[in-house]
């Protein structure tokens, strides 16, 4: 242009957020995790001259709020980058419950009452839906929400569930256009009819805390108590062993784009295929 060579950049920061080409966020997700292990190790060299109240007011600050910053964006993510997320918040926990750093993460989680980064990720997910749907503000995300209207007058009818497109590609289903409408749907009925924001934020957070997560070879499965609309892998759970299925009306939740087992090949089964695992092969966490 007028003579000089303009270079061209793979990213984009906006407002914090680093965008790549594909929209993966593996660049923002690095500066994440770079940013949220420096704070981690100042908090750990000073941790004997703080109280565990001090400690987690001081994480939740300076690692839990880089955590939830635009989290939203972050649904549907590799599970790769959401892994990396969740293994920065594990290493937070046990500074602040100055524990050994090969305890299990799970259970500082509940004493201290953090969610986990998926479980974040849909919570600030939800709460951007029922404002947008209720308030209609933004006016750039609340376009995207339409109420659903039913053909019968069954129980869900009375709910004020949305209108869930059907897109053509795995890389829409990013969008908030399904994400948003997929993740209200799928909430019980006393929190979609909760009339309170503070109320709403509350039987929330303890609906997502009594979520189980399912790791599969590093891959999350988060169980849901109500029934979610979708066309993918699910698991089950009987007595003995957890079973994958490829089910329409489940009682389950698929996080990740992709599920890969060694007995299933590099695909998601077909329909009406499963597999039966032991509970040992299937209960992984990021440490």
């Amino acid at each position: 242009m007028a003579g000089a060579s303009l270079s061209t950049s793979t990213t984009l920061k906006s407002l914090g957020v680093v965008l790549d080409q594909r929209l993966t966020f593996h660049d923002y997700v690095t500066n994440v995790v770079k940013s949220c292990n420096y704070h981690t190790r100042a908090i750990r060299h000073i941790r004997h001259l703080l109280t565990q109240s001090a400690a987690q007011t001081l994480a939740c600050s300076l690692v839990n709020s880089r955590l939830d910053y635009c989290n939203s964006l972050l649904l549907g993510a590799s599970a790769m980058s959401l892994n990396r997320l969740q293994r920065v918040q594990n290493i937070a926990a046990r500074v602040v419950m100055d524990a050994h750093r090969r305890t299990d993460a799970k259970p500082l989680h509940r004493q201290l009452h953090w969610l986990p980064v998926r479980q974040r990720i849909l919570f600030k997910t939800a709460v951007l839906t029922r404002k947008a749907h209720t308030t209609g503000t933004p006016t750039y995300l609340s376009q995207h929400l339409h109420q659903s209207t039913a053909t019968y007058s069954t129980r869900s009818s009375l709910l004020p569930l949305l209108t869930v497109p059907n897109p053509s590609t795995v890389f829409a289903r990013r969008a908030f256009n399904y994400t948003a409408p997929t993740t209200w749907n799928s909430l019980p009925a006393d929190i979609l009819t909760c009339d309170s924001e503070s109320g709403f934020k509350r039987l929330l957070k303890t609906h997502l805390f009594s979520q189980p997560s399912i790791y599969i070879d590093g891959w999350l499965y988060a169980m849901s108590m109500t029934s979610v609309v979708c066309n993918v892998p699910v698991l089950s759970q009987n007595d003995s062993t957890f079973c994958l299925h490829d089910m329409k009306m489940t009682s389950l939740r698929y996080l990740d784009a992709k599920f890969h087992h060694p007995s299933l090949g590099a695909s998601p089964p077909n329909r009406g295929k499963s597999i039966c695992l032991p509970p040992e092969q299937c209960c992984r966490y990021p440490t």
